[in-house]
């Protein structure tokens, strides 16, 4: 009796094992862990069943959510999102401005994609004619991260104007001075793939002589831009 009693327990433990390893195992880029039966596997998503209820309704999960799936049979799928590359070159090809700016500029990313610092070489015009070159600094915060999407950001940028003066009695011409632009940035930032994006910006601020007769004013653009990201190191 003892034998057949061994012999049993020795049956329904490797059943039970088998029962166990029967599952499918999704690991979740959160940490979390589901034990699943999965029906479905798409392109963008897996289709599953959770393994204590084998009868109840089928879940769908994206793949983005999802680390790796190790599968009943032992196999596994690592499942690995195209990352954004952290440098980008951004150049204006069109730009509608008063005191505002054409600009090329390069950017650096953090590892989210929700924050990038920019540092622009800005040439300003006004009614068509030269105005100003500048450079400085552009925060940039990407909403849903990613280094896409929707963006805003302080701007602070500083160089030379070109001031134009008439005191009347023919004493008129033009006059650098050192001037410096605080101000603020909104814009989209349509990444086509992981190599090229277009950029549509907005850019208000003011220009503030340094140790000049001359009174500030406003500075304006909208800019369309190309966006070209480097290879990563």
């Amino acid at each position: 009796m003892k034998k057949i009693a061994y012999t049993f327990m020795i049956i329904a433990t490797v059943l039970m094992s088998k029962n166990i390893n029967a599952q499918d195992k999704i690991f979740l880029k959160s940490g979390d862990k589901i034990e699943a039966k999965i029906t479905e596997v798409n392109i963008d998503n897996i289709k599953y069943k959770n393994f204590s209820n084998l009868n109840g309704p089928v879940f769908t999960i994206p793949k983005k959510d999802i680390n790796k799936v190790v599968y009943e049979n032992g196999e596994s799928d690592i499942f690995k999102e195209e990352g954004f590359r952290r440098n980008r070159i951004n150049a204006d090809v069109l730009a509608f401005t008063y005191n505002g700016a054409f600009s090329a500029s390069y950017e650096r990313l953090n590892e989210s994609g929700k924050f990038g610092y920019e540092i622009p070489i800005n040439v300003h015009m006004t009614e068509g004619e030269f105005y100003g070159l500048t450079t400085g600094l552009n925060l940039k915060y990407y909403v849903s991260g990613s280094a896409k999407g929707f963006y805003v950001g302080p701007t602070l940028a500083l160089g030379v104007f070109d001031y134009f003066y008439d005191y009347g009695d023919y004493d008129w011409g033009y006059e650098y001075a050192f001037s410096v632009i605080p101000g603020a940035k909104l814009g989209y930032q349509l990444q086509i793939n992981n190599l090229f994006g277009i950029n549509l910006g907005g850019t208000v601020g003011y220009v503030i002589p340094i140790e000049s007769k001359y009174q500030g004013d406003i500075a304006y653009s909208i800019n369309l831009g190309l966006s070209f990201s480097l290879r990563k190191k």
